[in-house]
């Protein structure tokens, strides 16, 4: 399958375990430290490569070191990279990411050569050929809102093409210019942040709501350790998007795959928009936010309930959103009414009123969390690649909260992911076993006899107070 990606480019540095910074010119000694091909564009093209897909990225990076790197490192995943703009005197875009021992990540950014992107940088041919794009960043690489190119996404629109758009800030006035790019895309995947600073909606409802009535005909909102809420007009989510053709997906793999870099085993949560929350026992799916981690706190600090909805052995049965929406856009206490309730119709652009708005959640995976870098471009790939396999949009979904919580496995945004099958077989086996199986017939440890005539201590030799005794 065919996919262009457009948009970001970053060189991500990385290192973990981060706990402080040191006092003065201080050294502190690491597990791990990488460089890694990352952003909404780049990251994501790293990781439909992977997932099989043929990709070509599209953007712009400086004439430097750091983007020499970049396109080494995505050649060598297989990414063609032949048409991505160097910008002589500009850095290219990247980050420095002190990963947290429980997986959070704070970040230092330099916006760089993202900045630059315009229409002039992405060829309308190569776009021709793709049988998805996907627009990673559109709230940064604002210079491609441009009714020419608004256009084009259009016209391949009406060929067929999917169209799929992320988003990498969550600085209001970025997020509301990029808004102009919604008439012109299939599927919108921002997380529960995103969301409600680019429409202003008091709950994700609402805000889901709000972006279909621009004209995309799927929003996926990621909510962290919640899993994602799926929300779709004009057909059910578990209704096949109309292709031709469907391809089925391959066999899942008999066992996961191991990541390539060590990590301690770890049960929190790698959640859909970068938090890690402070439960031992939680789930992973896709994410892009560089807030700390919390403990799967809503905006006003105060924790969520926890989700009754839970994957079944083989990650398909997803019940419908039973929820309700606090004010601040967070889901909390259980109610009986589903989110295709009366009073949430969505009126498109073309004055055409659609109900019921359909809304169901994709919960979240379990997995061990090294580092939630990549968690959203992990997401957004799994989800390209389901579409292109013909699959339905929830189940779509699931391949991108499968691939969300294999990057959260190791450290950086090309972590984790090894190849489809093995991402898959996360649906069908979620939780690898931790402890090994006991020995059937373990024999019992015998006891020493106590000597019934211990021999006297004799002069000069050590006192049990005195004997060396081992560091504790």
């Amino acid at each position: 399958m065919t996919v262009v990606t457009v948009g970001v480019h970053i060189v991500d540095i990385l290192t973990r375990p981060v706990d402080h910074i040191p006092p003065g010119q201080d050294t502190v000694l690491v597990d791990q430290i990488r460089l890694t091909a990352a952003g909404a564009a780049a990251g994501t093209a790293v990781d439909l490569a992977k997932l099989g897909n043929q990709v070509t990225s599209l953007g712009a990076i400086g004439d430097d070191e750091l983007g020499d790197f970049l396109l080494m490192v995505m050649t060598r995943h297989g990414v063609d990279v032949s048409h991505v703009r160097r910008r002589p005197g500009e850095q290219t875009a990247a980050s420095i990411l002190p990963i947290r021992p429980d997986g959070g990540r704070p970040s230092f950014h330099v916006p760089g050569a993202n900045l630059t992107v315009t229409p002039a940088d992405v060829d309308p041919d190569i776009l021709r050929t793709a049988k998805a794009i996907h627009l990673g960043g559109v709230d940064v690489t604002f210079g491609l809102a441009d009714p020419a190119f608004f256009a084009l996404l259009d016209t391949l629109r009406a060929n067929g093409t999917i169209i799929t758009m992320d988003l990498l800030s969550e600085m209001p006035d970025l997020l509301s210019m990029a808004k102009s790019f919604l008439p012109h895309v299939d599927y919108v995947l921002p997380n529960e942040s995103q969301a409600l600073l680019m429409t202003g909606a008091p709950t994700l409802q609402k805000a889901a709501e709000a972006l279909l009535s621009e004209g995309p005909k799927g929003v996926l909102i990621t909510m962290g350790d919640q899993g994602s809420l799926i929300f779709t007009t004009g057909q059910s989510p578990s209704e096949a998007p109309n292709q031709s053709t469907q391809t089925p997906p391959p066999e899942p793999a008999a066992t996961m795959n191991p990541d390539d870099q060590p990590t301690k085993p770890r049960t929190e949560a790698a959640t859909t928009d970068g938090h890690l929350t402070q439960t031992r026992e939680a789930a992973a799916t896709g994410g892009h936010s560089a807030k700390p981690p919390a403990e799967a706190a809503a905006t006003d600090g105060h924790p969520t309930e926890t989700r009754a909805e839970a994957a079944t052995a083989d990650g398909q049965p997803v019940q419908p959103l039973a929820e309700a929406a606090t004010a601040n856009g967070q889901l909390g206490e259980p109610r009986t009414e589903a989110a295709t309730a009366d009073g949430l119709a969505v009126r498109t652009p073309g004055g055409e009123t659609v109900q019921p708005l359909a809304g169901e959640v994709v919960p979240a995976l379990k997995t061990e969390v090294s580092d939630t870098t990549g968690c959203g471009d992990a997401y957004c790939a799994g989800f390209i690649t389901g579409l292109l396999h013909g699959q339905d949009v929830l189940t779509a979904a699931r391949w991108g909260t499968a691939a969300a919580a294999r990057v959260a496995t190791g450290l950086g945004s090309d972590a984790g992911i090894t190849d489809l099958p093995s991402t898959l077989a996360l649906l069908t086996n979620p939780t690898p076993p931790t402890n090994p199986t006991p020995p059937t017939n373990p024999t019992p440890p015998t006891n020493p006899t106590p000597p019934t005539n211990p021999t006297p201590q004799s002069a000069g030799q050590l006192r049990p107070a005195d004997q060396p005794q081992p560091f504790s």
